[in-house]
Parts: structure tokens; C-alpha cells; sequence
């Protein structure tokens, strides 16, 4: 029988895997013009899809394309959630104050902001789109973690909060996705939260549960000797395949489950996770690549659209002040120069 798929994600698929394939052979020759290969995926897709990203649009709402992100997802979490394996001691305190200080006081920022940028759309909605513009992703310019003139407890706080951040910000997101799903009258928050909590109690305990069993697992199967790393490298990419899974299939969150997994997978097998990582890794890699390409083709469409200017408002404030000021009250107190 021939394929249900829609035609146009045919020649999407051929040029996601054609510059996947390009970037990753001049992958070297990047690093050393110090553009980073999401950088470069993004300016592809714009030039792939500046003739017409309406087609990309209609694939990208299928079933089967949005779980396939959503576990791209999920891994993407789980490695995040390792980040804190890197992080000196000595640096934890202003890690702490940048998640858990100027975190939260940048989505109030970004969310007082859209409130007035944008006074047609409902609160829950502004409260969604802080989520959506005040994690930083550091793919995009991953040579600033290798630049030797910045400090490296700077370094180190930059990719632990970069990794961090998408984890803790995601309930309050689903959160807002909770209130923003109960109708365009009134936004509930009680009600949102008598929903959402039940499912986040579900991801946490299935987050734990996978992360835990499949480290401990690992880690004595390597004492024992009964598996050899390659094969212990396989269970680590399996651990958020199956927590996110599991996850779906109790009707909980799985993005929440796999960061959880990586928490408690991380403890578990202890100083093992520097030799697990390595497949993982790779996987993570290429998978997260197709995705830069696609928003490059998304940019291209926004581009060709009328500038609407309290949106770039509000992307400029989420860039500038609504996340350097917070930063800066928060690490004010600690060591760092």
C-alpha cells in the first residue's frame, strides 16, 4: 500500500538527512570559524524553506511527527540532568542562586512583560510564553564553554543553569498548558493544579523508579563483570525511552519523568556516568539536529510575515534585561568576579 504520509514530508525528510550529512563533514571546519553546527542547521533550513514553510507546517501537526520530537525530548532531558556531574563544589552556591533565584525572578519579569506587551492575550498564555523564552539552550553557541578567557567556574555555571533550567521550568509550564486548556473564559488555578499535580506525582515516581533501577542495575553489573560497557552504554539510552514511555502510558508527564530519571540515574551508578554517557551522547547529538533545521525552515516562514512588533518586544526583553538583571541581583552576592 502506499504511505498516508503527506507528499510535502518527503523532500523535508531528504533535506533534514542531506544537511545533517553536510554539517556533521564540515563539522571541524565550523568549530574553527567558531559557528556551531545548530547555528549552521538553522541558516539551512531558512534557506530550504524561505520558498514555502506552509507545507512544513501541515506535517509538523501529525501524531507521529509530534511524539517522535517529544522523545528526541526526553532524552535531551535526561543528558541535561547529568550536567551537575561537572559542576566543582565550590561552584554549587551560585548555581543554586541562578536557578532558584534568578530563575524564577526572570519569569516574573518575562510574564509581567508579555502581560503589558500583550494585553489581548489571556495570563495563562503569558505565563506559557515566559516558559517558552527564558530557558537558555547553549547548543547554539557551544564554543563559549571552551573560551579559556572566560573563568571556568563561569563556564561551569553556564552549562549546568543551561542544563537545569528546561527541568525546573517545566512544571510551571504545564502548569500554564493545564490553565490555558480549560477554555477562553475564565483561567482556574486550582482546578489547573488538581490536574496537573496527580501527573507530576506519577512522572516523579516513575522518573525515580527507571533512573534508580536501571543505575543501580548498571553499576553492579560492572562490578560483577557480567557486561561489558558497550552494552551498559545501550541501558543508558534506554533509561529515558523507558521513563518517558511509562510515563505516556500512566497518563503522566514524560519529559518530567525522563529529567527525573537522569537525576537519580546520575547518583546511582556514581563516577561510572563519565564512561556511560558516550553513545548517549551521540544519539542525542543527531537527533537534535533534524530539529534545528526545522526551526530554520519555521524562521524562514515567521520572516516572510508582517513584523509584529510587541512580540519582538517581548523577545528582546526576554534576551536582555528580563534575564541579565535577575542573573546579576542573584550572583551578586556570591565569589564570582
Amino acid at each position: 500500500m502506499p504511505s498516508q504520509n503527506p507528499e510535502p514530508l518527503r523532500p523535508c525528510s531528504s533535506r533534514i538527512l542531506i544537511a545533517n550529512i553536510v554539517g556533521s563533514l564540515v563539522s571541524g571546519r565550523l568549530t574553527r570559524w567558531n559557528l556551531s553546527a545548530p547555528i549552521a542547521l538553522i541558516v539551512l533550513g531558512m534557506a530550504a524553506g524561505w520558498e514555502s514553510s506552509t507545507p512544513l507546517i501541515e506535517s509538523l501537526t501529525s501524531t507521529s511527527v509530534e511524539r517522535t520530537v517529544e522523545v528526541i525530548l526526553s532524552v535531551l532531558l535526561f543528558m541535561d540532568a547529568l550536567e551537575i556531574r561537572d559542576a566543582p563544589r565550590r561552584s554549587r552556591t551560585p548555581v543554586l542562586r541562578v536557578l532558584f533565584l534568578a530563575l524564577p525572578l526572570s519569569l516574573i519579569v518575562v510574564f509581567f512583560a508579555a502581560m503589558y506587551l500583550l494585553p489581548d492575550v489571556r495570563l495563562s498564555l503569558c505565563l506559557v510564553l515566559a516558559c517558552i523564552l527564558v530557558p537558555s539552550d547553549l547548543a547554539p553557541t557551544a564554543s563559549l564553554l571552551k573560551d579559556r578567557r572566560i573563568p571556568a567556574r563561569v563556564r561551569s555555571l553556564l552549562s549546568v543553569e543551561s542544563g537545569y533550567n528546561d527541568g525546573i521550568v517545566a512544571p510551571v509550564f504545564l502548569f500554564g498548558l493545564a490553565m490555558l486548556g480549560q477554555g477562553e473564559h475564565a483561567d482556574h488555578p486550582l482546578k489547573a493544579l488538581q490536574d496537573l499535580v496527580p501527573a507530576l506525582a506519577v512522572a516523579l515516581v516513575v522518573g525515580a523508579v527507571v533512573g534508580g533501577l536501571l543505575g543501580l542495575g548498571i553499576r553492579s553489573a560492572h562490578a560483577q563483570g557480567w557486561a561489558e560497557l558497550p552494552a551498559l552504554r545501550l541501558v543508558t539510552l534506554a533509561a529515558p525511552l523507558l521513563a518517558y514511555t511509562l510515563a505516556v502510558h500512566f497518563q503522566a508527564n514524560g519529559f518530567v519523568a525522563a529529567f527525573i530519571a537522569g537525576l537519580v540515574f546520575c547518583t546511582a551508578v556514581g563516577d561510572l556516568v563519565h564512561d556511560l554517557l558516550e553513545f548517549t551522547e551521540g544519539v542525542a547529538t543527531f537527533a537534535i539536529m533534524p530539529i534545528w533545521f526545522v526551526l530554520g525552515q519555521l524562521a524562514a516562514f515567521v520572516f516572510q510575515s508582517p513584523p509584529n512588533w510587541p512580540v519582538i518586544a517581548l523577545v528582546a526583553v526576554a534576551l536582555t534585561v528580563g534575564r541579565a538583571v535577575p542573573v546579576l541581583l542573584a550572583t551578586t552576592p556570591s565569589r564570582l568576579t
